[in-house]
């Protein structure tokens, strides 16, 4: 069974990306429209310790959009990807390091807005 996400977010800072293999982080959206709240689980959806790699993969049981914003200037992308249940599910794969980029998902009127971090 891959690291969780609270597990990866506690391996030391200063390691390098030879520490553990890339994984799988599974990040789950509730939306409650009614009661105008959004979240993430876990760690309310930041990635602090990701590595080149890594698969973040969001879930959610309604339809949502997710877009990425570089933070550091190195000019790096993320571009997700929709699964197989259209807008309910999206992926992304880690391939640069040092990186830090800013992510809004978007569920109808509601927005959240973690940070995935990599190898910084």
């Amino acid at each position: 069974m891959p690291p969780t996400l609270n597990e990866l977010n506690k391996t030391d800072k200063s390691r390098t990306t030879k520490t553990r293999a890339p994984t799988t982080i599974e990040i789950t959206i509730v939306a409650d429209e009614a009661n105008n709240t959004i979240y993430a689980t876990p760690n309310n959806g930041n990635v602090f310790v990701g590595i080149p790699g890594d698969v973040i993969v969001w879930r959610c049981d309604q339809a949502f959009s997710i877009q990425f914003f570089e933070l550091t200037g190195s000019g790096a992308t993320l571009n997700s990807k929709s699964c197989e249940d259209g807008k309910k599910q999206f992926s992304v794969k880690l391939e640069e390091e040092c990186t830090f980029f800013k992510y809004m998902v978007t569920v109808g009127n509601l927005v959240l807005d973690p940070y995935i971090g990599t190898d910084h």
